[in-house]
C-alpha cells in the first residue's frame, strides 16, 4: 500500500536519463547526477514518513474494531453509531490515494479514538458486573450440585422444594442476562441469586433435621407396632362384649387410621400416629367392659332365667375351649356376646350350648389325639438324632407328663398343648438341621474345588505357601466335621477358605499368570534357559576378571568392581531371578515366553558388557609391555610413551590405591635418567606431582571413609533401637532402612571415591527421612509432613469405620471390597515413608465414609421394610378372620405361596442393591391383600380362588417331580445297565465314557433338588421343601433337566450300538454349532466396532459455545471427554477380540473325527469346556460389559450390543451341552 503514495523510482530515473542525454558539458552531467541523488533521498524520507503514519492509523483502526467486537456482545452499550463510524474510517483509509490525503484521515481517526475510549470506559463496569454475575451463578450451581447428594433431595421434602426454587431462580436470571440491555438488569439478575448464597448451609440443616426426624421415627416404630397390636387385641376382646358396639367401631376407625400407607408409613408418620394411639386400647377396653356389664345386668334382670342360662353357656364354652386350640377363644366369646344382645337371647344361647356340646370330644378321643401327638414328636426326635449329632439336644422333648398321671380334661389339654408345641419345635429344628445338611453337602463339593485350585498353585514359589495353607485348612475342616463338629462353624470356615482361594486367584491374575498355564512346561523351559544363562554369566565373568587384573596392574586399586559393568550384571541377575520365581507377564504372554524374552535381553546386555571389558583390558594391558620396554634397549622411546600414559592415567583416574603407589615406586627404581636425558626434567617434575596427588588423594579418602563409617555406625544404632519399638507397626519401612544402611556401609568400604560419595549421600537421606517420619517437618510446598503417629491414627480410624456392623450387614459386597483395599493399603503403608503411606490411606477416606452413609440409609429403609413385612403378616391374619369358615381356615396352598413370596422379599432385602426390588415384591402382596380386604363380602370367594390357583401350581409341581422321577428311574434301572452290559460285551468295561455318562445323569438332577422333596415319603425331606415355589422357575428347571436327558439319550444309544452308529449326526450337529459360533462372533465384532465408532464421535456433538445450552461443554471437560471416548473406542475391539471365531475349532475337530481315541476325545471335551467357562466369565465379570448393559438399558448408547451378547451366551450353553454328550 505504501507504493501508491510515493513517486515511482523508474520515473525519476527516466527524467534523470533525459537530462543526462541533453547535457552539453561534464559540469551539467555532474549537476544532473546531484539532482538524481537529491530526488532519491527525498523519496526515501517520504516513504519512511508515510510508513510511520500508516502504521499508526492501522493500529488505531484495529484497536477500534476489537473494542467494538468486545462491547457489542454485552448488550448494555449502544455501539451501532460507533460501528458505522469505524467502518467509514476503514473505508476512507483504504481509499486514500495520495500522501496529501493522509493527514485529514489520521485526524479523523484520532478523534474517533477518543470517542471509543469514552464508550469503552462506559462498558467496563457492565463487563465487571457480568464477570461477578457469572462467578455468583457458578457458586450457586455448585451448591445445588452438592445439596442434591444429601438426604431427601429426591423425595417430597423441603430440601427438594428449596433446590427446585434455586434452579428456577438460576433459569430466570439466565433468561434476564440473555436480553440484558443495561447495568440495572444485571443488578436485578444478581439480586435474584444473592439470597441463594446460604443454600448449602440451609440444605445441610434440612439434612440434619431429616436425620433427626428419621431417628424419632425409628424410636417410635416399635412403640407404634405395640400400640397397634394392643388395639387389635382390645378390639377382639370388645367384639365379645355385649353392648360395646361404639367402642368396637371406635377401635375399627383407629385401626384404619393407623394403617400403613403405600409409602410404608402411617399418615403423619410413626411418631404422630403414636400420640393418637398411645393409651387408646386400654381406655376403649375399660369403657367397653363397663358398658358391657351394665348392658348384661339390665338385660338379665328383665328376662326370667336368662342369668342361669348365661352361666350354663359360659360353662359349656369353657368345656369346649378345654379341648380346642386357644386361638378360637375370641370367636366363641364374640358368639356369646352376640347371643346376649339377640332379640331372642334364650334361643340364641340354647343354640350355642348345643353347638358347644357337639364340639366337646370324648375323653377317649383326647387321649388318642395326645398319644398320636407324642408319637409323632418322638418320631421326629429320632429323625433328628439320625440326621446330625447336634440334633441330640432335642431328646429333651421326650420329657412330657406321662399319660397315667393325667387326671382330668384340663391336664389332658395341657399335655396336648405341650406335645403340640414340642412337635412343632421338632419340625422347625428338623427343617434347620436338614438345611444345614444340604448346605454342608454343597460345601463339601466347594471345598474339593478349593483344594484342587490350591494344589495347582502349590509348586509355584510366590503362591505356594498360601496355596499349601489353604489345602491344609480344607483337610482340617473336613476332618473336624467327620468327628462331629458344629456345622455352622464348618460352613463359616468354608466361606473363609473360598475367599482365600479367590484372593489367591486375584494374586495370580495380578502377576499375569493364566490359570491354565502349564507349570511343568515352565519348569522345563526354565531349566533349559538357566543353562544358557550360566554359560553367558561365565563368559562375562571371565571378561570382568581380565578387566580387574588389567586395571589393578595399571594402578587402579578397585579394579572392575568400581565400574558400572558389575552393577549392570547384578541388575540382570535380579531380573532373571524374578522371572524364574514370580514372572510379571505381558498381555497374552506365557511364562515360557517371558523367560525367552528375558534371556534374549540378557544376552544383548551381556555382549555390551563383554565388549566394554575387552576394550578396557586392551588399553590397560599396554602398560605392562611399555614397562618392560623401558628396561630394554630402546628406553627413550618406551619411557616417552609410558610418560604419556601415566599423565593420562593421572588425569582421568578416580580410583587410587596401594597398587598405584607400588607401580610408581617400581618405575622410579628402574628409571635411569642417563638413558633419556631429554625426559629427565619432565620426569623429575612428574614424579613429585604424582606423589603429591596420591598422598592428598589417599588422605582425603581416608578421612571420608572414617566419617562415613562413623555415620553408618550411628545409623545402625538408631535403627536397632527404633526397629525393636516399631517392628510390629512399620516393619517394612525399617527393614528397608537397614538394607540401605548395609549398602551404604559397603560403598564406604570400597576405595572408589564415587561409591563413597554415594554411600554418604544415602546415609544423609536416610537420616532426614527417619527424622521426618518421627517428628514431622515441612514439604517443599510448605505443607506439614505426616509422621508414624499420623499414619497409625488414620488406619485405626478407617478400620473402625470399615468394621461398623451396619456396613457389614447392609452392604456386604462393598464391605468386602473396602476391607480388602484397606488391608492392602495398610500393608503398603507400613513399608513406605509416612507421607506416602498416609496419602495411600487418605485416598480411601471418602469411599469409606460414603459407604457408611449409604449403609445407614439402607438400614433405615430395612427397618421400614421390616415394619411393612410385619404389617402384611398381620393383614393376612386379619384376612383369615374376615373370611373364616370351616373351609377357608384351611387355605394351606395360598398360605404356602404367600410365605414363599415373603421369604423371597426378605432374602432380596438383605442383598446389596436389591432393596427397591424387595419393596416392589411387598407392594404386590400389599395390593393383593388390600384388594381382598376392600370387599369383605367377596373376600372369601376371591381367597378361595387364589387358594385353588396356588393348589393347582403345587399339583403341577408334584406332577413335574413325578415325571422326572420316572425318567430318572428309567435311566437308573434300564438304560444305564443296558449301556454297561453292551460295553462289557465289547470289552470296554473300564471305558471312561460310561462313568462320564453316569455322572452327567446325576448332575442333571442337581438343579431339581429343591423341588423333588414335595413327593418324598421322608418327613425331613418333605417338610424341608418349599411346597409353593415360583412355578415359572420350576418349569424352566425341569424343562432344562429333561432336555439334558434327551441329549444324553443319543450318547447312550451310541454306546449301546457301538461308537460308529451315531457319528454322522454328531459330526453334523457339532459342525452346525461351530458355524453358528463363527457367525455370532462376527456379529459381535461388527456391533462392537460400530459402538466404538459411535463413542469416538460423541465429542464431535459437543460445543464450547455457551449459548448452545443443549450441547455446551467447557473446553477442559470436552478435552477429557475426547480422551475418554478414544480410550473406550480402543478398548471395545480389544474386548471383542477375546471372543475368537476359532476358539472351539480344535476340540470340535477332534470330537467330530471318527478316528479319535477316547482319551483324545476327553481331552478335547475338557478344552472346550474350559474355553466355554472362560468366555462365559468374560461376559459375566467384565466391568466394561456391565457398563455397556447399563448404558444400553438407559438409552445412553446409540448401538445396543446386548442382542449379540445374548446370542453368544446361548451358543456357549449349546456348546456346553453338546460336548458333554459327545463322548
Amino acid at each position: 500500500m505504501i507504493a501508491k503514495f510515493t513517486p515511482a523510482l523508474d520515473k525519476i530515473k527516466t527524467k534523470a536519463d533525459e537530462r543526462w542525454l541533453v547535457a552539453a558539458t561534464p559540469e551539467e552531467a555532474a549537476k544532473h547526477a546531484d539532482f538524481l541523488t537529491v530526488q532519491l533521498a527525498g523519496v526515501v524520507r517520504l516513504r519512511e514518513q508515510i510508513h510511520t503514519k500508516l502504521d499508526e492509523a492501522h493500529q488505531i483502526l484495529t484497536k477500534a474494531e476489537l473494542g467494538i467486537a468486545k462491547v457489542s456482545g454485552l448488550g448494555t452499550v449502544d455501539v451501532s453509531e460507533l460501528t458505522t463510524t469505524v467502518a467509514e474510517a476503514r473505508q476512507t483509509f483504504n481509499a486514500a490515494q495520495t500522501a496529501d490525503e493522509l493527514p485529514a484521515v489520521l485526524e479523523k481517526i484520532l478523534g474517533w479514538e477518543s470517542k471509543l475510549k469514552v464508550i469503552s470506559d462506559r462498558a467496563s463496569k457492565p463487563l465487571e458486573m457480568l464477570a461477578t454475575y457469572r462467578k455468583l451463578r457458578q457458586s450457586v450451581q455448585d451448591d445445588i450440585d452438592k445439596a442434591s447428594l444429601l438426604r431427601g433431595a429426591n423425595e417430597d421434602t423441603p430440601l427438594r422444594e428449596l433446590l427446585n426454587s434455586a434452579r428456577i431462580d438460576i433459569s430466570l436470571a439466565d433468561d434476564g442476562m440473555a436480553t440484558a440491555s443495561s447495568a440495572d438488569v444485571i443488578d436485578r439478575c444478581k439480586a435474584l441469586l444473592a439470597p441463594r448464597k446460604d443454600l448449602l448451609a440451609r440444605a445441610k440443616k434440612f439434612d440434619a433435621e431429616s436425620k433427626a426426624r428419621s431417628e424419632v421415627e425409628l424410636e417410635a416404630l416399635p412403640k407404634y407396632s405395640a400400640a397397634m397390636q394392643a388395639l387389635t387385641q382390645a378390639r377382639e376382646k370388645m367384639a365379645g362384649m355385649a353392648g360395646a358396639d361404639k367402642q368396637v367401631k371406635a377401635a375399627d376407625i383407629a385401626l384404619a387410621t393407623g394403617r400403613l400407607g403405600l409409602d410404608g408409613r402411617p399418615s403423619g408418620g410413626y411418631a404422630a400416629m403414636l400420640k393418637q394411639l398411645d393409651g387408646l386400647a386400654k381406655a376403649l377396653l375399660d369403657k367397653a367392659t363397663e358398658v358391657s356389664v351394665e348392658f348384661v345386668t339390665a338385660r338379665t334382670s328383665t328376662i326370667p332365667g336368662l342369668a342361669k342360662l348365661e352361666q350354663k353357656a359360659k360353662d359349656k364354652m369353657l368345656s369346649f375351649m378345654n379341648v380346642h386350640p386357644p386361638a378360637q377363644a375370641g370367636a366363641q366369646q364374640e358368639a356369646l356376646a352376640k347371643a346376649l344382645i339377640d332379640p331372642d337371647p334364650t334361643a340364641a344361647l340354647n343354640d350355642l350350648i348345643g353347638k358347644w356340646d357337639q364340639g366337646v370330644v370324648s375323653q377317649r378321643e383326647i387321649d388318642m389325639l395326645l398319644v398320636g401327638k407324642m408319637a409323632r414328636m418322638i418320631e421326629l426326635v429320632k429323625e433328628l438324632e439320625n440326621l446330625h449329632p447336634a440334633a441330640a439336644t432335642m431328646a429333651a422333648l421326650r420329657n412330657v407328663e406321662p399319660l397315667n398321671r393325667l387326671r382330668n380334661a384340663n391336664e389332658f389339654n395341657q399335655a396336648l398343648l405341650l406335645a403340640t408345641r414340642a412337635t412343632q419345635a421338632a419340625v422347625d429344628y428338623l427343617e434347620v438341621a436338614t438345611d444345614l445338611n444340604d448346605k454342608w453337602k454343597l460345601a463339601q463339593s466347594e471345598l474339593g474345588n478349593c483344594k484342587d485350585q490350591a494344589t495347582r498353585w502349590a509348586d509355584w514359589p510366590p503362591l505356594g505357601s498360601e496355596a499349601r495353607s489353604i489345602a491344609g485348612d480344607v483337610i482340617r475342616t473336613l476332618d473336624a466335621v467327620a468327628k462331629g463338629a458344629d456345622l455352622p462353624g464348618a460352613l463359616d470356615a468354608t466361606e473363609r477358605i473360598k475367599q482365600r482361594v479367590t484372593a489367591l486367584q486375584q494374586q495370580a491374575a495380578t502377576m499375569g499368570l493364566d490359570p491354565q498355564v502349564d507349570l511343568d512346561a515352565h519348569k522345563v523351559a526354565a531349566e533349559k534357559a538357566s543353562s544358557e544363562w550360566a554359560l553367558a554369566m561365565l563368559s562375562v565373568g571371565r571378561a570382568l576378571s581380565e578387566l580387574t587384573q588389567a586395571l589393578r596392574s595399571a594402578g587402579a586399586g578397585a579394579g572392575a568392581e568400581s565400574t558400572t559393568w558389575h552393577q549392570q550384571l547384578n541388575a540382570l541377575g535380579k531380573r532373571w531371578q524374578q522371572v524364574m520365581t514370580s514372572p510379571q507377564l505381558g498381555a497374552g504372554q506365557s511364562p515360557v515366553e517371558a523367560l525367552a524374552q528375558t534371556l534374549a535381553q540378557f544376552k544383548s546386555d551381556a555382549m555390551l558388557i563383554q565388549q566394554g571389558a575387552k576394550a578396557a583390558v586392551t588399553e590397560g594391558s599396554q602398560m605392562g609391555p611399555l614397562l618392560a620396554s623401558a628396561k630394554g634397549a630402546d628406553k627413550e622411546q618406551a619411557l616417552r610413551e609410558l610418560h604419556g600414559k601415566l599423565v593420562a592415567l593421572l588425569q582421568r583416574t578416580d580410583s587410587v590405591g596401594s597398587n598405584t603407589i607400588e607401580f610408581w615406586k617400581t618405575l622410579g627404581r628402574d628409571f635411569d635418567p642417563a638413558t633419556a636425558p631429554r625426559l629427565e626434567k619432565s620426569w623429575k617434575l612428574l614424579g613429585p606431582m604424582i606423589e603429591t596427588a596420591l598422598a592428598d588423594r589417599l588422605k582425603a579418602l581416608s578421612e571420608l571413609k572414617k566419617n562415613g563409617i562413623k555415620q553408618a555406625d550411628d545409623m545402625d544404632a538408631r535403627l536397632k533401637k527404633l526397629f525393636d519399638s516399631n517392628k510390629d507397626s512399620f516393619p517394612g519401612f525399617f527393614e528397608d532402612l537397614q538394607s540401605r544402611s548395609s549398602d551404604a556401609r559397603a560403598m564406604l568400604l570400597n576405595p572408589d571415591p564415587t561409591l563413597m560419595a554415594i554411600g554418604l549421600a544415602q546415609l544423609e537421606q536416610m537420616a532426614t527421612q527417619l527424622s521426618q517420619a518421627r517428628k514431622g517437618g515441612e514439604a517443599e510446598n510448605g505443607a506439614p509432613l505426616k509422621t508414624f503417629d499420623d499414619v497409625a491414627a488414620l488406619w485405626k480410624q478407617l478400620s473402625k469405620q470399615v468394621g461398623l456392623e451396619v456396613l457389614m450387614k447392609r452392604l456386604p459386597a462393598t464391605y468386602k471390597r473396602l476391607y480388602g483395599q484397606l488391608a492392602a493399603a495398610t500393608e503398603t503403608a507400613k513399608s513406605l515413608v509416612p507421607q506416602e503411606g498416609w496419602t495411600q490411606l487418605e485416598a480411601l477416606r471418602v469411599p469409606i465414609e460414603d459407604a457408611v452413609a449409604q449403609a445407614e440409609r439402607v438400614n433405615e429403609r430395612y427397618a421400614i421394610f421390616k415394619a411393612r413385612r410385619e404389617q402384611l403378616e398381620g393383614r393376612l391374619v386379619e384376612l383369615h378372620k374376615v373370611t373364616r369358615t370351616r373351609f377357608t381356615e384351611k387355605t394351606e396352598a395360598y398360605n404356602a405361596k404367600f410365605e414363599t413370596r415373603m421369604a423371597d422379599a426378605k432374602a432380596m432385602a438383605k442383598q446389596e442393591g436389591q432393596m427397591d426390588h424387595a419393596f416392589r415384591l411387598l407392594d404386590v402382596l400389599d395390593k393383593e391383600l388390600q384388594g381382598l380386604l376392600a370387599s369383605p363380602d367377596t373376600a372369601r370367594t376371591e381367597l378361595q380362588k387364589l387358594d385353588a390357583a396356588a393348589a393347582d401350581e403345587q399339583r403341577e409341581l408334584r406332577d413335574l417331580a413325578r415325571v422326572w422321577e420316572a425318567s430318572n428311574q428309567y435311566w437308573k434301572d434300564t438304560l444305564l445297565p443296558q449301556v454297561k452290559k453292551a460295553m462289557a460285551a465289547r470289552g470296554e468295561e473300564n471305558d471312561v465314557e460310561y462313568d462320564d455318562l453316569e455322572r452327567a445323569v446325576k448332575q442333571a438332577a442337581a438343579p431339581l433338588k429343591g423341588y423333588l422333596g414335595v413327593i418324598s415319603s421322608w418327613p425331613h425331606e418333605y417338610l424341608a421343601t418349599n411346597a409353593s415355589p415360583d412355578i415359572k422357575q420350576a418349569r424352566n428347571a425341569f424343562a432344562a433337566a429333561q432336555a439334558r436327558l434327551t441329549q444324553m439319550q443319543r450318547t447312550a444309544n451310541r454306546l449301546v450300538n457301538g461308537s460308529g452308529s451315531t457319528n454322522v449326526d454328531l459330526e453334523s450337529d457339532l459342525g452346525k454349532l461351530e458355524n453358528e459360533w463363527v457367525s455370532r462372533v462376527d456379529r459381535l465384532h461388527n456391533a462392537m466396532n460400530r459402538l466404538a465408532d459411535a463413542i469416538r464421535k460423541v465429542p464431535d456433538e459437543a460445543s464450547t459455545d455457551d449459548t448452545d445450552t443443549e450441547h455446551y461443554l467447557e473446553a477442559q471437560m470436552l478435552k477429557q471427554l475426547r480422551t475418554a471416548s478414544n480410550d473406550v473406542g480402543r478398548s471395545l475391539p480389544i474386548l471383542a477380540a477375546r471372543f475368537a471365531s476359532s476358539a472351539f475349532a480344535f476340540p470340535m475337530a477332534t470330537l467330530r473325527s471318527p478316528t479319535s481315541s477316547p482319551p483324545e476325545r476327553k481331552k478335547a471335551r475338557e478344552d472346550a469346556l474350559r474355553t466355554m467357562r472362560r468366555l462365559r466369565d468374560e461376559i459375566a465379570k467384565s466391568k466394561l460389559f456391565e457398563q455397556l448393559f447399563a448404558g444400553a438399558a438407559s438409552g445412553a448408547l446409540s448401538v445396543d450390543v446386548r442382542p449379540e451378547l445374548g446370542l453368544i451366551r446361548a451358543s456357549l450353553k449349546k456348546i456346553e451341552l453338546a460336548v458333554l454328550v459327545a463322548i
